[in-house]
Formats: structure tokens, C-alpha cells, sequence
């Protein structure tokens, strides 16, 4: 068994790929690690990049396209006693793999370590992804604030990608392999670096869209005690307004909440209220997401 499996799913990312695997090589200098690196159709030179890497723990493995189904087959091959989930358009800083592990091996009731992302477009630096000072489960429920190369976490009853989701998979994860679950939250120190680029989801409205999919996970009480009507009201409108992107949704979504459906429903066919969701769409999509923190 290894000590640490980096999973990396890759889909025509040949500006960043290379970069990305070096950061995790130089920051893994002194640990048993492997490099699972997920690539789910491309048709650029990424590939080839990962090859010429030539390094004996980097391994090249293929999927159909999803980014999920990548990270699911990248669980499901690894054989480290803990994971790290990499975007290809992420790096490591130096210090994130040693701190993680040695925490985990030195308390054993923690599942997970959580440091720190920074956002940088080219060389500019735009801040944290998110904050997560002070932050526990009862706040993941409300909001993801654990960017996906965050954590390391213990290789241990994984509860898989929801396939269905191309938007806020992530968050859906982490609620349901966090639960329960003791993770150590620091803001002490910067463990990762995401790079923005125009291929980022992160920015894109309809990440709003499918937040009340995840919601739909979530027992009564948690809704009742984290979310409230008011909240689950509003991401139904949004759900509605982008139905036709997200119809394998339906069924859970409309099941869940068929009153909140219902009355969402009624809403955006309102004229008047269908004016202000529009002007409220194109509101989102020419905001500035990434601010400096």
C-alpha cells in the first residue's frame, strides 16, 4: 500500500498538465506516493505531456467522458492509505502533503486535513478560493468552502462522484463522505493553487443551478436546522430557470420538494417575475466571481 494516491483527472488540459504533476513530484520528494492521472477523452496533446514525464509513480489511465467518472475510477485504483483530489489545472505548494499526513498519522479520530487554495490568474494572485477559517460541517451544509485539492483524506469508505452532476459534484462529496466525521481546518497555510483559466465550471450560473440537487441528499433536520425555505426556494427558481441543462435531475429534485417545485413553478411564470429572473441571470453571468480576499 502507498501512503498517498494524487488523483488527477485531465480532459484536453496540455497548457497546465505538466505543471500540475511536476508541483505534486517536488512536494512528494520523501513520501511512498502514486500519481493516478484520469484522462477522459482528449483530444489535445495531454497525453503525450504525461507520458514524456517518464516518472516510475505516474501512471496514465483512461475513462469515457465525465469529470466525475474520472475521479470515481481514479477511487477506485488507488492504493494509498490516503487521497488528494488534483484538478489539472492545480498545483501543490510545498509543505501541503507532509503537514497532511503527518496529522492524520498522529490522530487517528481526524478523517480529513484541510488547508488553504489560492486563486491566480496568470501571475496575478486573486486571493483565496474560499474562506474556511473556523468553518465546520454544519457550514459545508450551506455553502461549499472546501475547494477540491483542500484535503487529504483517509482512503476508507469512499462514497463516490454522483455522476449525474457536472456542476457542484464536489460539494455533494464532501457532504457525503464529511458527515459525521472529525476534519482538521486550518488557514495557517496555503496548500494548493488554482489557476483560472477560460475552462474553469467555477464561474458558470448554473453551478447555482444544481445546488438544490445537493440539497436534496440532506435529511429534514439538516435542511430544517442549515437551509431553511427561504434558501431552498430561491436555488428552485434557479434549478427552473436552466431545467432543460439538467433534466436526469428532475425525478430526485421534484420528489424532494414537490411543494417548493410547485410554487417555483407558479413564480417564473409570472411575467413580471420572469423580467426580473432574466435581468438576475445575466446579472450572474457578467459578475466578476474571482475577488481578492
Amino acid at each position: 500500500m502507498k501512503q498517498l494516491s494524487i488523483i488527477i483527472p485531465s480532459f484536453n488540459s496540455e497548457d497546465t498538465i505538466n505543471e500540475t504533476i511536476n508541483s505534486v513530484i517536488r512536494s512528494a520528494e520523501c513520501l511512498d506516493y502514486e500519481i493516478l492521472v484520469i484522462d477522459n477523452g482528449s483530444t489535445d496533446d495531454t497525453c503525450n505531456l504525461v507520458n514524456k514525464i517518464n516518472h516510475p509513480e505516474v501512471q496514465l489511465l483512461h475513462t469515457s467522458r465525465g469529470r466525475s467518472k474520472a475521479r470515481n475510477f481514479g477511487i477506485q485504483k488507488a492504493t494509498g492509505k490516503y487521497l488528494m483530489l488534483l484538478d489539472a489545472d492545480d498545483q501543490i505548494c510545498d509543505g501541503h502533503l507532509e503537514r497532511g499526513i503527518n496529522y492524520l498519522d498522529n490522530h487517528d479520530d481526524f478523517f480529513s486535513y484541510i488547508d488553504d487554495t489560492l486563486l491566480l490568474r496568470g501571475e496575478t494572485m486573486l486571493g483565496k478560493a474560499t474562506i474556511i477559517k473556523d468553518k465546520a460541517y454544519s457550514d459545508l451544509v450551506k455553502e461549499n468552502f472546501i475547494h477540491i485539492s483542500a484535503p487529504i483524506f483517509r482512503n476508507m469508505d469512499i462514497a463516490l462522484f454522483d455522476e449525474n452532476l457536472s456542476f457542484n459534484e464536489d460539494w455533494l462529496f464532501w457532504i457525503q463522505n464529511l458527515k459525521d466525521k472529525k476534519m482538521y481546518v486550518t488557514n495557517q497555510h496555503i496548500g494548493s493553487l488554482k489557476l483560472i483559466t477560460g475552462k474553469n465550471t467555477m464561474a458558470d450560473p448554473k453551478m447555482k443551478s444544481t445546488r438544490i440537487y445537493v440539497y436534496s441528499h440532506l435529511d429534514a433536520n439538516e435542511l430544517k436546522k442549515y437551509v431553511g425555505i427561504k434558501r431552498l426556494l430561491i436555488d428552485m427558481i434557479w434549478y427552473k430557470m436552466y431545467q432543460k441543462n439538467f433534466i436526469e435531475l428532475e425525478n430526485d429534485i421534484r420528489g424532494k420538494f414537490t411543494g417548493i417545485y410547485v410554487l417555483a413553478s407558479l413564480i417564473i411564470k409570472t411575467p413580471f417575475a420572469r423580467v426580473l429572473l432574466e435581468k438576475w441571470v445575466l446579472k450572474s453571468e457578467t459578475t466578476l466571481v474571482y475577488k481578492a480576499i
